[in-house]
Order: structure tokens, then C-alpha cells, then sequence
């Protein structure tokens, strides 16, 4: 055999081979052929719709059926406005929670500077919204402190009994030590 005669029996035995696949396919495509065009149909009529609605101007009917602008009923200076009146609303609701916060944070620095943003102050004044109710929150913490007898915490509320020092003519002992320096025992010394 010579060359030519190898391809050719080659290519005869594969397009043997093939018919069958090609047939099939070729059946396919004739069984598909009606789903495509009814699927470019449906495009070009949802197109069409579209460009309708999109031509139409706000109030106009197409087909005796409003468009979708129209049946919102609004206008572009409605719209704007409405818009506009939303921004304004959340503004003043962003200024009032910032101011409910200033005054939260004033507060715990008042009355419990310790806990002022640590953990703890957070989850304890978490729920608190008022005055009355951080206060209450805080006096809850500290009886349950006592209650469970550990010793309230410092909470830097007072100078006297809060972290501060008590002023030297209240102790018991520099009133002790101004009497004997009163009585000439002692002379005062300074360091």
C-alpha cells in the first residue's frame, strides 16, 4: 500500500466512526433549534418593552397601562426633595446620638473616671440611657462587689474616698500632731 491509500482507509474508518456522533448532533441541533428562536424572541420583546418604558416620560401610558415613573407619581423635584428630607433626618438622628454619647461618657467621667472606657465601664453602662440608670447600674456593680466581699473598687469618684487623699486636717492623725505642735511637744517638720 502506499501512503495515499493508508490516509485514505484512515480517513474512511474515522468518518465511519463519526457519522453516527455527527447524525446525533445534527438531530440535537434541529431539536434545539426551536427553543433558540423562541429564546431571541423573548429578548427582542423584553427589549422592546424596556425601550418603551425607558422612552416613556412620567405620567404617559404606553399600551393603556402606566409606565413605572408614572405610577410612582413622583417627579424629579419630588424625588429630590423626599431625598433631601431623608438626608436631613439622618443627620439630626446622627447629632442627637452623638450628643446622647457625649453625655453618657461625661457622666461615667464624673462619677466613675476608673471606668471610663475600659471594658468593664462599657459592658456595665452598656443598657444605660439616663442618668438614673448608669447610676443605678453603678450602684448594682458595687453591692455586688461588696456581696461577693471583695472591696468595692476604686472608682476615682472622690478625692477622699475614692483614689484621692483626704485632706491633711481631717485625719485622725494630723489632728494629733497639730495638738502636740499646738502643746509645743512636737515642732512640725518639713521634708
Amino acid at each position: 500500500m502506499t501512503p495515499e491509500e493508508i490516509n485514505a482507509a484512515i480517513q474512511k474508518s474515522v468518518a465511519d466512526a463519526l457519522k453516527p456522533i455527527t447524525t446525533q448532533i445534527a438531530a440535537f441541533g434541529e431539536t434545539i433549534k426551536p427553543i433558540t428562536e423562541l429564546q431571541t424572541q423573548v429578548m427582542t420583546l423584553v427589549e422592546a418593552d424596556s425601550a418603551k418604558t425607558i422612552a416613556a416620560k412620567p405620567g404617559e401610558k404606553k399600551d393603556g397601562k402606566e409606565t413605572p415613573a408614572a405610577a410612582a407619581g413622583l417627579t424629579t423635584e419630588q424625588a429630590t426633595e423626599i431625598f433631601q428630607k431623608m438626608l436631613k433626618e439622618r443627620d439630626t438622628t446622627s447629632a442627637q446620638t452623638a450628643a446622647q454619647q457625649a453625655a453618657h461618657e461625661a457622666w461615667i467621667k464624673k462619677h466613675a473616671p476608673k471606668l471610663a472606657g475600659t471594658p468593664t465601664g462599657n459592658r456595665l453602662f452598656a443598657g444605660a440611657s439616663t442618668d438614673e440608670a448608669r447610676k443605678a447600674a453603678l450602684d448594682e456593680y458595687v453591692a455586688d462587689l461588696k456581696a461577693q466581699g471583695v472591696k468595692a473598687p476604686d472608682l476615682g469618684a472622690t478625692a477622699a474616698g475614692e483614689g484621692g487623699s483626704a485632706a491633711a486636717a481631717d485625719s485622725a492623725e494630723s489632728k494629733k500632731a497639730a495638738a502636740m505642735e499646738a502643746a509645743g511637744k512636737i515642732k512640725a517638720t518639713v521634708l
